[in-house]
């Protein structure tokens, strides 16, 4: 069976070109030198519409900066595993907007204020969230997340607003 691949759009090359830039600024001095004339040089491509050549440039960029980030450690197991231990180091811990106990602890937060918002007495939610919130502060991300992981529960149940 043959498939036939379409060529990129302009629209999709542009994106691209957005991703890749965003990350080669979030890389900073730590970016090689060579992958701002790169970049520099799949604008032009674009501009004169030659987009396989742009293209080919974005991936470039963006394998260089693939290779130059080490793999984040894994810090919580998909479904059905119990562990992992890859060849080689942990790797960086994660970045704190990628660390999950965080981003669970704000989801909670935001889904008090959408339980307030439907009138329900949050006040004993907020506390418990609180609590969470100290032990990971503390560094005990475990306790942290199961009183996060508790109050998540209880607001995910089906009950009357309160009066």
């Amino acid at each position: 069976m043959t498939r036939h691949v379409l060529p990129p759009r302009d629209d999709e090359i542009e994106g691209y070109l957005t991703g890749v830039e965003h990350r080669l600024n979030a890389a900073g001095d730590s970016a090689p030198p060579e992958l701002r004339a790169w970049l520099g040089e799949a604008k032009v491509a674009l501009r004169l519409r030659e987009f396989a050549v742009a293209e080919a440039r974005l991936r470039a960029i963006d394998a260089a900066l693939d290779r130059a980030k080490p793999e984040e450690a894994l810090r919580e197991w998909p479904r059905g595993l119990r562990s992992f231990q890859g060849p080689g180091s942990d790797g960086p811990p994660p970045e704190p907007d990628e660390e999950p106990v965080a981003n669970r602890l704000l989801l909670v937060q935001r889904l008090i204020a959408v339980r307030r918002s439907q009138g329900w007495a949050t006040a004993g939610f907020e506390a418990r969230l609180r609590e969470a919130d100290r032990l990971y502060r503390a560094g005990d991300r475990t306790r942290a997340k199961a009183v996060c992981d508790e109050v998540h529960a209880a607001l995910d149940r089906p009950r009357p607003p309160s009066a």
